[in-house]
């Protein structure tokens, strides 16, 4: 997967798992166009749903 987005301008990812009480129920996926900044530490702080309706980040490349 990674290789099929990099040869099409994807740089950084962040994955999101989204949750509420019941369990998971969804996931997100983010990219930065390769040559932009990298997703990071502040990135992560301030991430969609972090309001608790989401669970930590799964991943961030």
């Amino acid at each position: 997967m990674r290789e099929i987005l990099t040869a099409n301008g994807a740089g950084s990812e962040l994955r999101l798992l989204l949750q509420d009480r019941h369990g998971v129920w969804g996931a997100l996926g983010l990219l930065r166009c390769a040559g932009a900044c990298p997703f990071g530490p502040d990135d992560l702080q301030r991430r969609p749903g972090s309001d608790r309706r989401s669970s930590p980040p799964c991943a961030a490349t």
